[in-house]
């Protein structure tokens, strides 16, 4: 799936979310137009790394700044069956610009939380980018000690708990494609651990709880 096929399904989505959405909170689907190669080398020299290859070819061709929210009705997420049950919203913020200060605040936290030498994945998060912000306070990030190009999409916790350093996606596009077909479930680990079955092989698009989702909306 190419990204201007990923971005037609946000689109489906967001407008499958609307009538079980609030009318006083309606979805949110936002896209600004792409970077330009200088404004991408700009952010790339300010975290002196370069971004992942799959994350810098959606910012320079398809958008620098994407956000979509939808929240649930109680009513609709009452409906769900108890092995769903976890999912109230969809949820994701991409933003070139924004990058530089959430990298020096994740970097911070990592040392406050997580840096003590003996802690199991001390090591492992000298290596880390930071992609996205979840609402709960954690982070998705790019583990660079994995590939040094095209690197994983990780669940940071950091009060180190289940679903610390899982897998979520093996490139950024396998990241967005992944959560994509679930729904844009919420970045949150309690929504995403329903299409989690282990910490390493990412969102399963085709698990049972997935296609249970998508009963909701969609005939597959």
């Amino acid at each position: 799936m190419d990204y201007e096929e990923i971005l037609k399904t946000i689109s489906c989505w967001m407008e499958a979310y609307t009538p079980i959405c609030d009318k006083d909170d309606s979805p949110l689907f936002q896209l600004e137009p792409p970077a330009t190669e200088e404004e991408i080398s700009a952010v790339e020299k300010q975290i002196n790394r370069r971004l992942p290859d799959s994350l810098r070819t959606f910012f320079l061709c398809h958008a620098r700044y994407l956000k979509l929210t939808a929240y649930f009705s109680d009513d609709f997420s009452e409906k769900l069956p108890p092995a769903i049950h976890s999912l109230f919203s969809a949820f994701l913020e991409l933003s070139l610009d924004d990058l530089p200060s959430l990298n020096e605040s994740c970097q911070e936290s990592i040392r406050v939380c997580l840096a003590e030498p003996e802690h199991p994945s001390a090591a492992q998060l000298q290596n880390v980018l930071p992609l996205t912000w979840v609402p709960c306070g954690d982070l998705l990030v790019f583990d660079y000690s994995q590939d040094a190009f095209d690197p994983p999409v990780l669940y940071l916790d950091f009060y180190a708990a289940e679903y610390h350093l899982c897998v979520l996606g093996h490139s950024f596009k396998d990241f967005l494609e992944r959560y994509t077909a679930v729904g844009l479930c919420g970045t949150e680990d309690t929504q995403m651990a329903s299409f989690l079955p282990n910490k390493t092989d990412g969102i399963q698009p085709d698990c049972l709880n997935a296609k249970l989702f998508r009963s909701f909306f969609f005939s597959e």
